[in-house]
């Protein structure tokens, strides 16, 4: 999984081993959406101060449909 401030063309080549994808800047049209939905990747955007508080090597549990992110441990 990949927490980020946003993401960008940069990324496009670890995107397809990602298990998921969480942004904190973006919407429904911001490159991390865009790939995220052309990968098949479960991602939540807009997901603001993501990247403070959760901390590295966290298992996190990612529901885009609702879009939560939980740190399970």
């Amino acid at each position: 999984m990949l927490v980020a401030p946003f993401t960008g063309p940069a990324y496009n080549s670890i995107l397809p081993i990602l298990g998921a994808l969480v942004v904190e800047n973006g919407g429904s049209m911001c490159h991390a959406a865009i790939v995220a939905r052309e990968f098949g990747l479960p991602a939540v955007i807009g997901a603001s101060g993501a990247t403070t508080a959760i901390p590295d090597g966290a298992l996190v549990e990612v529901d885009p449909l609702r879009g939560i992110v939980s740190v399970v441990a």
